[in-house]
């Protein structure tokens, strides 16, 4: 069913003034004085409006409803609870549904059938407005979303003009589905219905504009609400605060939540402002900032955190490495005042391991979240790509050298410990069963029988069994973003060749329609030699390869500069060069081509220097600095610089002195000498 309202003119878009948002909040400034001088005034005013309309509802019952509707705490109804949804129905309405009242009661109730019984006994003739407020405050939410068009088809049939109030209980729960282009046009009907908005009205309009990130929008909303005498309470100036975050409007944000701590009582921040904030500071990197709030918040004005505003926290602290440890206190503190922790917090804390290393925890996790029984934990695509990371980042104590040497100790003697905060999360004095085949047995992950990886070849061959299970079992979770993961574990664990062996194995290049159309016009070959067909049987037998992307290449290209590889850096070379070619490339960004062409270009440049091919890599420098105007930096050529330097090549050394405007500092002079020994 359509959900679309029955005005057919066009929305009416908010006149915007010259001024930009943030003019607009310093005005906003200006006048909170005068706002708070008009305060008492008003509340003065609505208390003498003591005469109600029959068939209405009380402005009380209004706040009560749509604070209900926005946040419902755990038993909260928009009106006076009692037992049953039906006697929360109007005496109207009972009368209508008849012995079908029943339909009603159910754990729940399906709204359509309720109303084609009404159309069937003569629909909302002789009901009042109220009646069909209360028969939509009854109705969840997304079946009002659903129902919206129909309940306004029925008024419309029976004369019955809506209201103010049952317009915004109608976009309270468009807003609350996502229905913007909804919220807008029934908004814009309301106004040529000659109606007044109210504060809910503006509040539940600001929501769209800010599930659209349409700042300008919502600021000139806000101006006409102010316009019209309407005065914004928290949780339009929330709304406002959203829709700045969301565009990563990060500076204006903070400017309207400063606004409103000073403001008034009425408008204070409260715990969902506060954590709204914090997970403005996870997304901007500021941790310092999310705790000193939650500070404020709990210390200084004692408000109580709910599960959201520790999600935010951890978030917030998880996304520098510095804070790691914090990230893991808010878990456990979350933990021990019985809210528990979700999916999303979980793969917060395993993408927090991947920043630090922290591979034994990360793997704890996992095995938590997999074994836990619960559907809502079970381990996500997201969950897989950061504990990739985890294998990427971790530094073993062993090297590839103790791996050859004879352990004093027999290997089935080595200590496999966790520390008491490293287990935090699994079960109190669980422990890792195993099986005949010396197989953990806490999930089907295929995991080694290691509580903690000792050396590069555990890593890697873990990582590799990893990805292997998931492109058997659960095929949907692995991408090339995750491949590319997987490359980078190879590359940090010094196993160039297996490195080489995925990028040739399980990638390939994107289609390029051009040269597709050239194969198709190609005779094809009438007969195979028996190779060509042993080789056609075994592709069959293989799994689907990945299509690379610019992040596949740059990893590989780091890889190539790591191990100094100037063969596969030519390939890998070449295979871009190709990739620049396709639709994929062009799908990206002119920002991200511009970037990532020029981070290939110099780590290609790197490359041929490590290679000892000075003039093939300063003929590219220098073609990129006439010809595509590359404004070479000392950080950029410092490699090369550095190798010319110890194969006693003043020329070229003076060249990127010239380039790049300065010479070696103290420090670079430092890292020559240390070359030189080495050499």
């Amino acid at each position: 069913m359509s959900t679309q309202p029955r005005s057919t003119s066009k929305p009416l878009k908010p006149k915007i003034k010259s001024e930009n948002f943030l003019d607009q909040i310093k005005r906003l400034e200006a006048h909170v004085q005068e706002m708070e001088r008009n305060y008492v005034e008003q509340l003065r005013k609505r208390a003498a409006e003591k005469d109600i309309l029959k068939g209405d509802v009380t402005e009380e019952m209004k706040d009560q409803a749509y604070h209900a509707l926005m946040a419902p705490p755990p038993g909260a109804l928009f009106l006076p609870h009692v037992k049953q949804v039906a006697e929360r129905l109007s005496v109207a309405v009972r009368e209508r549904l008849g012995t079908n009242l029943a339909l009603v009661n159910t754990a729940e109730p399906q709204w359509n059938a309720v109303l084609t019984l009404l159309e069937q006994n003569g629909g909302f003739e002789g009901m009042g407005k109220g009646d069909i407020v209360g028969l939509l405050i009854c109705m969840d939410v997304p079946q009002r979303a659903e129902l919206s068009t129909k309940v306004l088809e029925m008024m419309e049939s029976v004369g019955l003009e809506p209201n103010v109030w049952i317009y915004d209980l109608i976009l309270a729960s468009q807003a609350a589905v996502g229905n913007t282009t909804y919220v807008k046009t029934l908004f814009n009907t309301l106004v040529e219905k000659g109606l007044k908005p109210t504060v809910y009205s503006y509040g539940h309009l600001l929501k769209a504009y800010s599930k659209e990130s349409d700042v300008a929008a919502a600021a000139a909303a806000f101006q006409q609400m102010q316009a019209s005498g309407i005065e914004p309470n928290l949780i339009v100036y929330t709304t406002l605060i959203q829709t700045c975050i969301n565009r990563n409007e990060f500076e204006t944000a903070w400017q309207i939540f400063n606004l409103i701590k000073l403001k008034s009582t009425a408008t204070a921040p409260d715990v969902a402002t506060y954590s709204l904030m914090i997970h403005a500071c996870a997304m901007n990197g500021e941790s310092e900032r999310a705790v000193d709030l939650f500070t404020d918040m709990t210390v200084r004005r004692g408000m109580v955190p709910n599960s959201e505003t520790y999600q935010a926290l951890i978030h917030a602290c998880a996304v520098r490495k510095d804070y790691f440890a914090q990230a893991w206190k808010y878990a456990s503190e979350m933990q021990s005042l019985g809210m528990k922790l979700d999916k999303r917090a979980f793969n917060v804390l395993i993408q927090a391991c991947g920043r630090v290393g922290e591979l034994t925890r990360a793997r704890l996790l996992v095995r938590h979240l997999n074994d836990s029984g619960n559907p809502d934990l079970l381990p996500d695509k997201l969950t897989f790509q950061n504990l990739l990371r985890s294998y990427a980042t971790y530094v073993v104590k062993a090297t590839w050298k103790d791996i050859t040497r004879k352990s004093k100790r027999g290997a089935d003697q080595q200590k496999e410990t966790i520390e008491a905060d490293e287990a935090a999360f699994v079960a109190p004095k669980q422990e890792l069963s195993r099986d005949r085949g010396n197989r953990i047995l806490v999930s089907k992950i295929p995991f080694l029988p290691k509580s903690i990886l000792q050396n590069p070849r555990e890593v890697l061959d873990e990582a590799a069994m990893i990805v292997q299970w998931l492109r058997e079992e659960k095929p949907e979770f692995v991408d090339t973003q995750l491949m590319n993961s997987y490359l980078d574990v190879c590359a940090s664990q010094y196993c160039f060749q297996d490195l080489i062996w995925s990028y040739n194995h399980d990638f390939e290049n994107p289609p390029n329609p051009f040269t597709q159309r050239q194969k198709q016009q190609q005779p094809k070959k009438e007969t195979l030699t028996q190779e060509e067909m042993d080789e056609a049987l075994l592709a069959e037998d293989d799994l689907p390869k990945f299509q690379r992307n610019i992040f596949t290449y740059r990893n590989a290209l780091n890889a190539a500069v790591k191990f100094r590889n100037l063969p596969f850096a030519r390939q890998v070379w070449k295979d871009r060069l190709d990739f620049t070619l396709t639709p994929a490339y062009r799908r990206e960004t002119p920002f991200q081509r511009e970037k990532a062409d020029f981070e290939a270009e110099r780590l290609m440049i790197w490359v041929l220097a490590l290679g000892n091919k000075l003039d093939e890599a300063m003929e590219r420098v220098q073609i990129l600095a006439k010809d595509g105007g590359v404004e070479w930096k000392w950080e950029d050529l410092q490699t090369v610089y550095i190798k010319a330097v110890q194969l006693e090549n003043a020329q070229v050394a003076a060249s990127i002195g010239a380039i790049t405007g300065r010479m070696p500092s103290d420090e670079d002079e430092d890292k020559l000498f240390r070359s030189r020994r080495r050499r």
